[in-house]
């Protein structure tokens, strides 16, 4: 389209929601997912957290594996992407 198109509108906001699905969570999304996860229980948790690594597998992105029987919930939550871990937040939010 150009200069003028809408790439050059649309791609500066595009540009954090593709680095998200890469770049690794961050501390304060880990610390406030293992709060949930103890608010939640460990249950729910393992069937949301299912879910969203099943949504990454079926999509572009990185491989994330299933939370194994004794891995922490904080130390799972750890191996999510920024974009993973906001799915996860909402769904542990909304829920």
């Amino acid at each position: 389209m150009g200069p003028y198109g809408p790439e050059r509108i649309y791609a500066p906001r595009r540009a954090p929601a593709e680095r998200a699905k890469t770049e690794p969570a961050t501390e304060a999304q880990v610390k406030y997912l293992t709060t949930l996860a103890e608010k939640v229980g460990t249950e729910r948790f393992d069937a949301e957290f299912a879910k969203v690594t099943k949504m990454t597998k079926m999509t572009k992105g990185s491989d994330i594996e299933p939370r194994t029987p004794r891995q922490r919930c904080s130390t799972a939550a750890k191996r999510l992407t920024k974009a993973k871990a906001r799915t996860l937040i909402s769904a542990l939010v909304g829920g």
